[in-house]
């Protein structure tokens, strides 16, 4: 699993989409690759890389403009997101909650178990906080 530090695109996460995912996938044949105008997307060294591969023909989409050209991040993955988000803010807190009660009682092994979930957790809903489409809509 591919992920940056911020949780945000950038040129070298960007090539290494493109050549360990969308190129064998599209293996030679002709492909369109729509992206947001984000600059990692159209960085000059990204576009260089593509030129290498005339087989994927680039198409930026206008600032502005993602809910014409890409319904689905507007509809379908907005909504799964948010689904994910409220998931896992009440699992948080209910792992929370279980954890006070196990410290009540004096029991370290089993806290810091859970402890060590709820830090997954967080970084799981950190990297839905920083993708989220809000995010996006700054961006663009």
């Amino acid at each position: 699993m591919l992920h940056t530090k911020n949780g945000w695109m950038n040129q070298s996460a960007m090539k290494i989409w493109l050549e360990s995912v969308l190129i064998p996938y599209v293996n030679g044949n002709p492909a369109l690759l729509l992206m947001d105008s984000y600059e990692s997307h159209k960085s000059q060294e990204i576009l260089d890389f593509l030129k290498l591969h005339q087989n994927i023909h680039l198409g930026i989409i206008v600032g502005g403009s993602t809910s014409y050209a890409r319904p689905l991040d507007v509809k379908l993955n907005r909504s799964f997101k948010n689904v994910c988000r409220q998931k896992s803010i009440v699992y948080t807190n209910a792992m929370l909650k279980a954890l006070n009660e196990i410290e009540e009682r004096t029991k370290p092994k089993h806290s810091e178990k859970i402890l060590k979930g709820i830090i997954l957790l967080l970084l799981v809903f950190k990297c839905f906080s920083k993708s989220s489409d809000d995010n996006l809509s700054k961006r663009l």
